[in-house]
């Protein structure tokens, strides 16, 4: 019992205080010095969001400048200065004859294509240089193509299909016989290496005929 009594003032209930609560309240002012702590915090942290930029100070250097104004263009074309190109400049291969677009009569008067029996006769020399002649001319009616575009003349459209068209034709036809020299040059390789008088391994004579060994051997 004598120990229940120091815990009965705990167990009762709260006393109620009747002094009146102060609240805190935060000063609003609009001097500089009490602005600094309230300041606004935006979601980029850029304590310069919000400001006017035409209220901005200039730098706090000055920036190096010259005393030079700057070009104008010539509109007049008689004033211009003229431009001077090199008469051998490689650029000038994408044109014939130095124009920018031919005439109907000039571009119909183009031959026809190799045929493929005129192209077995050549040598491989021959060969390469018709195949790089006809990537040539296919650049230039490219490039007359896009003039045409640019240019908007009219003509010349079904001209150059037609132009083109046969250098096609003749790189086609390269091609083929290419084809065939390569199947006929396996052939060959084929039927070598069963023939006793053909050398492949590259050292020594590549043909050695059987008669030129009996004799030899009968010699000796």
């Amino acid at each position: 019992m004598s120990l229940a009594r120091p815990l009965r003032p705990l167990l009762q209930r709260p006393a109620i205080s009747t002094c009146p609560t102060i609240a805190r309240i935060r000063p609003l002012s609009t001097s500089p010095l009490l602005q600094e702590h309230t300041k606004r915090i935006t979601k980029d942290r850029n304590p310069k969001r919000g400001m006017s930029p035409m209220r901005g100070v200039g730098p706090k250097q000055m920036l190096e400048t010259e005393q030079y104004d700057l070009p104008r263009p010539v509109l007049d074309p008689k004033a211009r200065t003229e431009v001077k190109t090199d008469e051998d400049h490689g650029l000038w291969g994408f044109f014939h004859e130095k124009k920018c677009l031919p005439t109907p009569e000039e571009d119909h008067a183009h031959g026809r294509a190799w045929t493929a029996a005129e192209l077995r006769i050549k040598s491989w020399d021959d060969l390469h240089r018709l195949w790089w002649a006809c990537v040539k001319e296919r650049n230039i009616i490219a490039t007359q193509q896009k003039e045409r575009e640019r240019l908007d003349p009219g003509y010349g459209e079904y001209e150059s299909e037609e132009r083109e068209a046969e250098v096609i034709k003749t790189q086609k036809r390269i091609r083929y016989v290419l084809t065939e020299r390569y199947y006929a040059w396996e052939e060959a390789r084929e039927i070598a290496e069963t023939d006793p008088e053909v050398n492949l391994s590259g050292v020594g004579q590549a043909y050695v005929p059987v008669y030129e060994e009996t004799f030899e051997q009968t010699k000796a």
